[in-house]
């Protein structure tokens, strides 16, 4: 019996948001063939689903709070759960963060920002809609083990990656949005939280590396948004190798892997090892 007891004949109504191009595909591999019966809720069109699609203002989202259109579209297909292919936080940049200033480069927006990817999922909870995690779903987009997970071996022992992990999840623990730990093992203030974490990495690959680092992504608040799960994809792990990440700890339970076929070539060509935390 797994999360979501089913009949035979009877599947599972569930509304499908997607806010991630790449991902879409991955997980319409799971959905697709799952007794489940798909609302594609489109903050972009995407056909990978093929079915009823309706779309879902981006202003809106990123405003904190569920369209009246998108509650009535929830209540009169009968969908009483709702699950996000993608990150609310990448939803809420494209829609309200990126602002286009000299050189024409994005710019992300104050912290504040990641408030309204809470409230939207709030928003949905007050509506009567149950959000469930797209690990729960797409069992193919997680880990799927503790431990190292690729061929390639930590450049810091177990001990060493348990240590940096507690220190992430006790900052974790304080957000109910995805943010990442960065460590070089030894806590000191090179360590840190962030919400923009492939940024904060584009900006650790133009220092000098004295040490190490590792990259821990988890969710640990108990009240953590579900649409807004840890993620990790190829670019991520590029990302990282350039900034001197040799570990990335990935969340086993909550995290999804976009395309892990090419993640995990990415991290054996990189030397960057994945670990279940």
């Amino acid at each position: 019996m797994g999360l979501f007891p089913r009949r035979a004949t009877t599947p599972m109504k569930i509304g499908v948001m997607t806010s991630d191009v790449e991902a879409v595909r991955f997980a319409g591999e799971s959905l697709s063939g799952a007794n489940i019966e798909i609302l594609h809720l489109g903050c972009q069109r995407f056909e990978e689903f093929g079915r009823p699609h309706h779309h879902i203002d981006l202003g809106h989202v990123a405003k904190g709070h569920l369209d009246h259109n998108a509650i009535m579209i929830l209540r009169d297909n009968s969908i009483t759960d709702v699950v996000n292919v993608g990150t609310l936080n990448a939803t809420v940049h494209t829609a309200d963060t990126c602002r286009v200033q000299a050189k024409n480069k994005l710019v992300p927006a104050p912290l504040s920002d990641r408030g309204k990817v809470v409230a939207f999922g709030d928003s949905l909870a007050r509506a009567g809609f149950k959000l469930r995690w797209l690990a729960d779903l797409a069992p193919n987009m997680t880990l799927g083990g503790v431990g190292s997970l690729n061929e390639v071996k930590p450049a810091f022992d177990q001990k060493t990656i348990e240590a940096a992990t507690t220190r992430a999840r006790a900052v974790a623990v304080k957000h109910r949005c995805c943010g990442a730990w960065i460590d070089d093992g030894t806590g000191s203030k090179q360590s840190g939280w962030t919400f923009f974490a492939e940024n904060r990495l584009a900006d650790l690959a133009n220092l000098p590396i004295k040490r190490p680092r590792m990259l821990i992504k988890v969710a640990a608040h108990p009240r953590h948004c579900p649409l807004d799960p840890p993620y990790l994809r190829a670019m991520t792990v590029e990302r990282a190798a350039k900034a001197g990440v040799s570990v990335i700890a990935l969340d086993s339970k909550r995290g999804i892997i976009v395309d892990r076929e090419a993640t995990f070539e990415f991290a054996r060509k990189l030397g960057v090892a994945i670990v279940g935390v």
